[in-house]
């Protein structure tokens, strides 16, 4: 299982990101993915994140700007958390 922790900067294209992993003995770790993958990370972020103004999401608040993404690698699933 991977969880990606991800906090996006309001006006800027970044944002801060802890990649965790959950190895086959149920014990957590981190791991640090390169330069690209984070940056199509934010891209794909930035892009929920519009979707979400784009279709009148927010209920008149601020979007969100806080996420946990979960993958069950094994169960093929994903899940996107938003705060």
């Amino acid at each position: 299982m991977l969880i990606v922790q991800a906090e996006l900067f309001a006006d800027e294209d970044g944002g801060q990101y802890q990649f965790d992993y959950i190895d086959e003995k149920g014990e957590p770790d981190w791991f640090e993915p390169d330069a690209r993958a984070i940056g199509d990370l934010t891209v794909a972020l930035k892009a929920f994140q519009q979707y979400f103004v784009d279709n009148d999401m927010t209920q008149g608040q601020p979007v969100w700007t806080h996420c946990t993404i979960t993958v069950d690698v094994e169960q093929e699933a994903i899940s996107i958390d938003v705060q």
